[in-house]
């Protein structure tokens, strides 16, 4: 009869593929976060609202994310929906 895994103490896991995809996600945000300045023109033009609209928008956007963050962030943490694809 073949022994079990589960009773052979803690599995160790490793956060490398996780971390890797968390720089790049932020990466690819940050980067797109701060190319908005680029297409303000026209984006604004088409939009036909002003530079200072666009820009309290995009202020806004950063300053609720900002606010949120911590309490989504403890949400997320309570619910754990990636906890066991994790451990698995």
């Amino acid at each position: 009869m073949l022994s079990s895994d589960a009773g052979d103490g803690p599995r160790q896991r490793s956060f490398s593929i996780p971390v890797i995809c968390g720089g790049a996600i932020l990466t690819i945000g940050i980067g797109a976060r701060q190319s908005f300045g680029i297409f303000q023109k026209p984006i604004a033009a088409d939009l036909k609202v002003g530079r200072e609209l666009w820009s309290f928008a995009n202020a806004l956007a950063m300053l609720l994310t900002g606010a949120f963050s911590p309490f989504l962030g403890n949400l997320a943490d309570r619910l754990e929906p990636g906890a066991r694809w994790l451990i698995h």
